[in-house]
This record gives structure tokens, C-alpha cells and sequence, in this order.
């Protein structure tokens, strides 16, 4: 012993005999005798005379505790058992079994085993034999059952039959169990078919949308090469073109070095300033038109012919009036001699008269020579520029710019550019949704896979077959209509909800009774029920059943009134329900009387007759229906929130695929654009200077046109002048001849 009521410390060891502990009163013979009974599971404190747990502890110490070791054999031969028990001041105890920590129940059935025990028959404390002696007969056979092991075997009886109870309910969880899992994988069964085929229409969907951006690339790629290829053949164009102006200008080079060649000619063979500028005016014309470089040539191989005759005419003009000016020196050289002869006859000199006359008409045929060259010099001036005019007019008319403000304008490419963000930024939100919609599915799943354990858990406990086997063979026996069988009380009545509590707890198990049509069908059904071992149920046969007048009092109808049901099960009803009374509340129960009826509230508080009363909460019956109706709505809501869901995400996923479509035409569209203003603004610079030339063109033919008119006016002057000098020169020669006529008379007269 340790610290245990009077003693501090002490280890005592006792003979195998009879044992008697004597002296004097206060010396802890009783306290020796206590620690025997507190090692061996005591646990009463007036047992041990003590009132509370501290009266078992030594003063000044905190805990207790005591040790017996019991040995069955001689010499150590047999079992050594150590049993040990401790004891805090706050209550806690501890046993310990052989060093080993254990229970008491474990040491009781040790000792059990060897008739030794807690209970009174192993030791006779103070004053136990005065009470024996004054018990009466019922606790007299208490003490001999328990020696004789009847009440051990009642115990143990009790203990079994809980035990049993025990396991019917673990059983009966099991079965609740086994149908929560049953009906939660037949919904996984069917949540994973569904997947299934989610995953597969998603792989088709990938499949197809792969299929649709290949094809989309495909078509992007081949118009990519088109406009690529488009491309490369306007370059080649381009480079075809800048050859050609090339060449182009290269035959200019050459025609104007072929006009430098024949201005040079030309000046050499001192041609006049007419024909020079008519040259130079051809050069002009031949650097403004590229596309008129044959014409151009014709006209200049032209002018070249016609200056080569203009030149044969000059020449032979010139041959002319050489021959002129000899054979008109070779007349004056004659008429010197002539005078010289006739000075040295004693003739006289010509007439002074006849000689002016013979210079005035000189002088006149040199004017009027002159003005014949000036008009032929006005001609071939005049048709140069008529030949330049008509050049002119057919290069203006062959220039034809091309249209650049056919094109349509009504699509901007900076408008074109803003969609396409626009559109970028749709898919960009888009994207957004989608993935929140998608945070927002998992969290649905998640709370639809919590719904429907709940809801599976609250079928199982709602569902009278899956809590009773029996039941649901008897389901099965109904679907012959010809059985008898009408179904459970729960099957075949309804109710508004504000009653559920009230009914299920007015019913109780008899809601699960099977109502019948005769004694016969409940004795067939039970002998089936046998064969099938199918388990127990209890039947109410509507032939037999007894059942009583609805009750009422001080305004309150029976239960039954609250129940909705059919005619032909109306005694079943009434045998549940008739005997109950519908209050509102306990305190309308309580002036109705506890004990004058069977008596039920809203809340389902029950009184009996006897005065019983009992309430509270259950997790089946029809509150677990209720439930379970509210979860599977919540559910249905969960479901079609979630369907909401995919909708919006399916018509997303083919906004964002025709928005990607459009994102891409409009890309395409405004490559396109670009491309073609760009060739716009080329064919405008060409047209502007097209245009520019053709303006040119027109200034310079109103030019040549004012010029051609100027000529002709100087021509038909020339030409009245060209008369006038005629007659004069005529005139003078008429008058020479005259006086020539005159003079000669006079000579041959002297």
C-alpha cells in the first residue's frame, strides 16, 4: 500500500491460512481489510467508509495506490497474478493486469475465475451481518442466486441480449449503410456513364474544333500563298514594267541622241531658226510620252525628209541665185564694156533714167525674193507645228489615267482595326467567363456530390424497405394486384407538412404496419415471408381490426382528420390515429389534462394515457421524407443551375469561334486593304503625273495652235505684200523696157 488512507507506506504478505488482524481501535485493521476491497474493483465510497475520493488518500499526498499479488500454486508453480489499482484526488483511477494497463471489467472477470469477486459474498464488512439477518425473502434469494451464480448468469444474460441489441443495430446501420452505398454508387454508376460520355462528346468536340482551326489555318494558309503568289506576280510585274520603262528610256537616250545627231546636221548645213525650234519642240514632245516613243520616231524620220527637201531647196535656191548673180555679173561686166565701147565711139552713156530704173527693179526683185523665202519658211513652220499638233493630240488622247475612285470607300481599315480589338478583347472576356463558369461548375459538382449523399442518406432513412427487409418483399408481392396487400399506413395516407411532425410521432412504428383486406392475407404473406426469410412485419387486417371513435374535445379533433385517405383502408387509419388527440401545444395539452387521452402536438410531443411522455427529433420517418424532398429540390435547382451553366459555356465556346473567324476575315480583310491601297496610291502617282502631262500637253498644243495661227496671219500679210511688190516690179519693168526702148531709139537716131 501507498499513500492509502492511514498508511504511508507498507507491503504486507499473508500466509495461505485464516487470518486475523487484531488490535487496538485507530491502529488500520479496517483500512487493511478497505484496501483489499479497493484493489479488487470496489467502487463504493460508503463500502469503504469514505464519503469522498480524498478519504482514501494518505494527508499530504495526491494520489493512492495499492498493489495485491495472488498466487494459486505451491512453490511458485502456479499463475502469479499482480493487480494494481490507483486513485488521483481529482477521481481519475487507473488499474493495471500483470504491469499491463487494463480495465476493471478485465480484473472482475479474472477474479471471477476464481470465485472472487466485489460483491458482498467474498467479505462481510461492519455491519453486514446485522443486515442480512433483517432481510427479507426477495433479497435473501438476491444473495443466494448471486452465490449459487444465478444473477451472474442473468447479467450475463442482459449483457448478451444487449449485445445482441447491439448488433440488430449495427445490422440494421449496416443494411442503412449498404443501401445509402448502393443507391450513392448507382448514382456514381450513373454520374460516371454520364461522364463518360461527357469526356467523349468533349474529345469530339476538341476533335471537331481541331478539325475547324486546321481547316480555318488551311484556308489562311492557301489564301496567305494566293496573296503571297498575287504578290510575287505584281513584283515580276513591276520588275517587267521598270525593264520595259528601261528600255524605254534607253530608246529615248537613243532618239535623243539621234536628234542631237540631226540638230547638229541640220545647223551645219546652216538651216534656218524656224526649223531649230520646230527640233527643239520635237525633243520636248519626245521626253513626254514614253508609250508614244514610235510615233514620235515616224515624226522625226518625217521631219528629217522633209528637212533633207527643205535643204535640196535651199541648195538648189542657192545654186539659183548664184547662177542669177554670175549671169547678172556677167551683164554688168557686158554693160561696162558695152558703155566703155560706146565712150570710146563718141557714143554716150546710158540713159540716167533707165539706169534707176534698172536699180529700183533690182531692189524689188531681192524684196520680193525675200518674201518668198520668209513664206516658205512660214509653211514649213506651219505644217511642222500642224504635224506637232496632231502628235500631241493623239499622245493626250491615248492617256487615260486609271480610275482610282471606283473603289468602294465604305470600310475603313482603322474602323476594320478597332472591331478586331474589339473582338480581341470580346474573346479576352469571353475567356474570363468561361473559366469562371468552369470555377463555378466545380463548385456545383462539388456541392451536387454533397446534396446527393444527403439525399441518399435521407431515402435509406425515409424508405421503410431499405430499414426493413420484409418490406420490400412485400413491395414486390403488391405489384400482383390480386394479393389483398394495400401497403404500409405511410404508403396509403397524406398530409400537409405543418402536420408531418404530429403524424409521425402519432403513428410511430405503426406507420410501417401493412394494411391487409382479411386475417388470411396476413397469414399467407407471414408463411411467405418464412419461405423467403425475408425478415419480420406486422399487418393490420382491415377484416378483424378493432378500432375506436374518433376523439374530441374543447375544439380538438383526432389526428385522423388531419390525414387524407381512401375509404376502403379507412379502419387501418383509424386504428393509427382515431384514439390521438391534435393539440396545438403543450400548455393546450396540459389544460386538457396529462393522463385523460392520448394527446399529440404540432411539434409531435406525445402524452399518454399513463401519463407518459415522450419527444423530440428522429432522422426518418416523414421528416426524413421532407427532407429529403427539400435536398432533391435543392438538388433539381443545383441541376439546372449547372445545365444553365453549360449552355452559356457551349454558346461561348461558338461565339468565341465565330468571333475568331471574324477576328481573322477582318485580318485579312485589312492585308488586303493595305495591299490595295498601296497599289492605289501607286496608280494615283502614275495618273497624277499622267494627268499632269496630259495638262502639259493640252498648254502646249494651244501653243503650237496660237503659234500656227500667228503664222498664217504673217503668211497672208506676207502674201498681200508679196502681190503688191509684184505689180510694182512689174510696173518697173514695164517702165525699164520703156525707156530702155526710148534710150535705144534715141541712139540709133544720134
Amino acid at each position: 500500500m501507498r499513500n492509502f488512507k492511514s498508511f504511508k507506506a507498507a507491503d504486507i504478505t499473508l500466509p495461505k491460512t485464516f487470518i486475523c488482524f487484531a488490535g487496538p481501535n485507530g491502529a488500520g485493521k479496517s483500512n487493511l481489510t478497505d484496501s483489499i476491497r479497493f484493489v479488487m474493483g470496489e467502487t463504493s465510497l460508503k463500502s469503504l467508509r469514505a464519503k469522498k475520493v480524498t478519504d482514501l488518500i494518505h494527508t499530504g499526498s495526491r494520489t493512492a495506490e495499492v498493489t495485491m499479488i495472488l498466487e494459486d500454486g505451491d512453490n511458485g508453480h502456479g499463475h502469479r497474478y499482480e493487480i494494481k489499482r490507483a486513485i488521483r484526488e481529482d477521481g481519475k483511477i487507473r488499474y493495471r493486469f500483470n504491469e499491463k494497463r487494463t480495465t476493471r471489467s478485465t480484473i472482475l472477470e479474472a477474479l471471477k475465475k476464481h470465485n472472487l469477486d466485489e460483491s458482498g459474498r467474498n467479505t462481510i464488512a461492519q455491519g453486514e451481518v446485522q443486515r442480512v439477518i433483517s432481510m427479507n425473502g426477495k433479497e435473501r434469494r438476491a444473495i443466494i442466486d448471486s452465490v449459487a451464480g444465478i444473477a451472474d448468469f442473468e447479467e450475463k444474460k442482459k449483457e448478451a441480449v444487449h449485445e445482441l441489441d447491439i448488433v440488430d443495430t449495427r445490422i440494421k446501420e449496416a443494411r442503412l449503410v449498404l443501401g445509402e452505398r448502393k443507391t450513392f454508387l448507382g448514382d456514381l454508376e450513373r454520374e460516371r456513364e454520364v461522364a463518360l460520355k461527357y469526356i467523349d462528346a468533349k474529345k469530339g468536340l476538341t476533335d471537331a474544333k481541331g478539325t475547324l482551326l486546321k481547316n480555318e489555318m488551311d484556308k489562311l494558309d492557301k489564301e496567305l500563298k494566293d496573296s503571297s503568289s498575287h504578290e510575287e506576280k505584281l513584283l515580276a510585274l513591276q520588275k517587267s514594267k521598270e525593264a520595259e520603262m528601261a528600255e524605254v528610256e534607253k530608246a529615248i537616250a537613243d532618239v535623243e541622241a539621234n536628234r542631237a545627231k540631226v540638230s547638229q546636221e541640220i545647223q551645219a548645213k546652216q538651216k534656218t531658226n524656224a526649223l531649230i525650234r520646230k527640233l527643239e519642240e520635237l525633243k520636248a514632245s519626245c521626253g513626254s510620252k514614253k508609250q508614244l516613243i514610235d510615233d514620235k520616231e515616224a515624226s522625226v524620220k518625217t521631219l528629217k525628209s522633209e528637212a533633207e527637201a527643205l535643204a535640196k531647196e535651199i541648195e538648189k535656191e542657192k545654186h539659183a541665185m548664184e547662177k542669177l548673180g554670175e549671169g547678172l555679173t556677167e551683164l554688168e561686166t557686158h554693160l561696162k564694156e558695152a558703155e566703155e565701147r560706146l565712150a570710146a565711139e563718141g557714143g554716150m552713156a546710158e540713159d540716167v533714167r533707165v539706169t534707176g530704173f534698172r536699180k529700183s527693179l533690182e531692189a524689188q526683185e531681192k524684196e520680193i525674193s525675200s518674201v518668198r523665202e520668209r513664206l516658205a519658211v512660214l509653211e514649213s513652220e506651219a505644217n511642222a507645228a500642224k504635224q506637232l499638233i496632231d502628235a500631241k493630240t493623239a499622245e493626250a488622247e491615248s492617256i487615260s489615267p486609271k480610275d482610282n475612285g471606283g473603289r468602294e470607300e465604305g470600310e475603313d481599315p482603322d474602323a476594320l482595326r478597332r472591331q478586331a480589338d474589339r473582338i480581341a478583347k470580346d474573346i479576352e472576356k469571353s475567356f474570363l467567363r468561361t473559366k469562371e463558369i468552369n470555377a463555378k461548375m466545380a463548385e456545383l459538382d462539388k456541392e451536387m456530390l454533397t446534396l446527393k449523399e444527403k439525399a441518399s442518406i435521407f431515402r435509406v432513412r425515409a424508405s421503410p424497405q431499405l430499414a426493413n427487409p420484409a418490406l420490400g418483399f412485400i413491395s414486390e408481392l403488391m405489384k400482383d394486384r390480386k394479393t389483398g396487400i394495400y401497403g404500409t399506413v405511410a404508403d396509403l395516407i397524406s398530409f400537409d407538412n405543418k402536420h408531418a411532425n404530429a403524424v409521425e410521432a402519432a403513428g410511430g412504428a405503426r406507420l410501417l404496419y401493412v394494411v391487409v383486406d382479411s386475417v388470411d392475407t396476413a397469414t399467407a404473406t407471414i408463411e411467405k415471408l418464412k419461405a423467403a426469410k425475408a425478415g419480420r412485419a406486422t399487418f393490420i387486417p382491415l377484416d378483424t381490426v378493432r378500432t375506436n371513435a374518433p376523439a374530441k374535445a374543447n375544439g380538438f379533433s383526432s389526428v385522423m382528420e388531419a390525414v387524407g385517405f381512401k375509404n376502403e383502408v379507412r379502419r387501418a387509419v383509424e386504428y393509427v390515429f382515431a384514439d390521438t388527440l391534435l393539440v396545438d401545444s403543450v400548455p393546450d395539452a396540459k389544460r386538457l389534462g396529462i393522463g385523460t387521452g392520448r394527446m399529440v402536438t404540432l411539434d409531435g410531443e406525445i402524452f399518454e394515457r399513463s401519463g407518459i411522455v415522450s419527444g423530440g427529433r428522429t432522422q426518418g420517418g416523414m421528416l426524413g421524407a421532407n427532407q429529403l424532398r427539400k435536398i432533391e429540390g435543392e438538388l433539381e435547382e443545383v441541376k439546372a443551375t449547372k445545365d444553365a451553366f453549360l449552355q452559356e459555356l457551349y454558346s461561348i465556346r461558338e461565339e468565341e469561334s465565330r468571333m475568331r473567324a471574324e477576328k481573322s476575315q477582318i485580318e485579312i480583310k485589312i492585308k488586303t486593304m493595305e495591299m490595295a491601297r498601296k497599289m492605289d496610291d501607286e496608280r494615283r502617282k502614275e495618273g497624277e503625273g499622267l494627268i499632269r502631262r496630259k495638262e502639259q500637253l493640252g498648254e502646249e498644243i494651244a501653243r503650237l495652235g496660237k503659234e500656227i495661227e500667228a503664222k498664217h496671219a504673217e503668211k497672208e500679210k506676207l502674201k498681200g505684200s508679196l502681190g503688191s511688190m509684184e505689180k510694182k516690179a512689174s510696173d518697173l519693168k514695164a517702165e525699164l523696157h520703156a525707156a530702155e526702148e526710148e534710150f535705144k531709139k534715141h541712139t540709133e537716131a544720134t
